[in-house]
């Protein structure tokens, strides 16, 4: 597992400089792919609401030995609109929107349907043609709470974490309209930002309802107190979502919203291996493809699964398809 320590910027060297060669790798996919005017905006919007994150990516492009401007515009695909396509749904261009990371399933179920405390689950889909891979860090920042989470080796901003104090944090997002896309901050930087500073899924909501973010994106949130709680990201707008039959579900591809219902109306109680093995589903008819939970389709595939545990302050991660890896095997990190 990846360590990074120290002030915001030692925390971004750290990684830069343990993550180079994959950086660098998503660098060399991206150019062209993100225009400079919406790369700069990027900069100048997280520099303004997020200067601990802009720091953190200063120091990942002096480690990775990139510009910053080239990190700024790894982080603004995720505010990239949807890939373009020709006559016949074929590809005709590949734009940012197609190489974003946030997308996937995320789902939280509250203790009463579990048998640990609540737990939060995702996905990762990571596009296929791009080198993306998912990292373990621990981050221990100056002043603020260590936390532990799932990466990928070119943004600052952890994808899923649960911190020290028990306090877990995931975000997904879905391609969005330009009207939603200022402030140009992608959502998912909501994540890391909640697990430095915040022991509690209610301190956290609030913090989440005034914070500048662009995009359409879900922050699901649960402590070891037994809280679950969800922020829902359009743009300026905010929506705070409380469970439902004792389930929150986060933003996320449509198509996979009533496979998921069914599984976990299945799974009870769920435990954490059980929650892995929700997103192993290929449906009724067992065949896998673009629609199903665990996605194998010819742009994106799911790269891995995680599940975090407030009451024990630690993450579960399997990597790779989830149909190919067995739950009990998966990883377990705990601070």
């Amino acid at each position: 597992m990846l360590l990074c320590e120290g002030a915001p910027r030692d925390l971004g060297t750290d990684q830069g400089l343990a993550l180079r060669e994959a950086i660098r790798s998503a660098c060399r996919l991206e150019p062209g792919w993100v225009e400079r005017r919406l790369a700069r905006e990027v900069a100048r919007d997280v520099a303004r609401f997020y200067p601990q994150l802009a720091e953190r990516t200063a120091g990942l492009a002096r480690g990775a030995g990139i510009r910053r401007l080239r990190a700024a515009r790894l982080l603004a695909r995720e505010l990239a609109l949807p890939s373009e396509r020709g006559s016949g749904g074929s590809p005709e261009k590949t734009t940012a929107g197609a190489l974003r990371v946030a997308g996937g399933v995320a789902f939280g179920v509250t203790g009463s349907k579990s048998r640990s405390g609540p737990l939060l689950a995702r996905s990762f889909e990571l596009p296929r043609e791009a080198p993306s891979r998912l990292e373990l860090r621990c981050s221990r920042p100056e002043g603020g709470y260590a936390s532990v989470e799932v990466i990928v080796p070119e943004l600052v901003a952890g994808l899923a974490g649960v911190n020290e104090r028990g306090l877990a944090a995931l975000a997904t997002s879905v391609p969005s309209p330009e009207e939603d896309a200022r402030p140009r901050c992608p959502a998912v930087l909501l994540v890391q930002e909640c697990l430095q500073r915040f022991d509690t899924a209610d301190a956290a909501v609030e913090w989440c309802l005034a914070r500048p973010a662009g995009g359409r994106a879900s922050v699901l949130l649960a402590d070891a107190s037994g809280a679950l709680a969800g922020v829902l990201v359009r743009g300026p707008r905010r929506t705070v979502h409380a469970p439902d039959a004792d389930v929150l579900l986060g933003v996320g591809r449509l198509d996979a919203r009533t496979d998921l219902e069914k599984r976990l109306a299945r799974e009870a109680p769920l435990g954490a291996e059980d929650a892995l093995g929700v997103f192993a589903w290929h449906g009724e008819e067992g065949r896998a493809g673009d629609a199903t939970l665990c996605r194998h389709g010819g742009q994106r595939a799911t790269a891995g699964v995680v599940v975090l545990e407030p009451a024990t302050a630690s993450l579960r991660l399997v990597q790779g398809p989830p149909c190919r890896s067995r739950p009990a095997a998966a990883r377990r990190l705990s601070l």
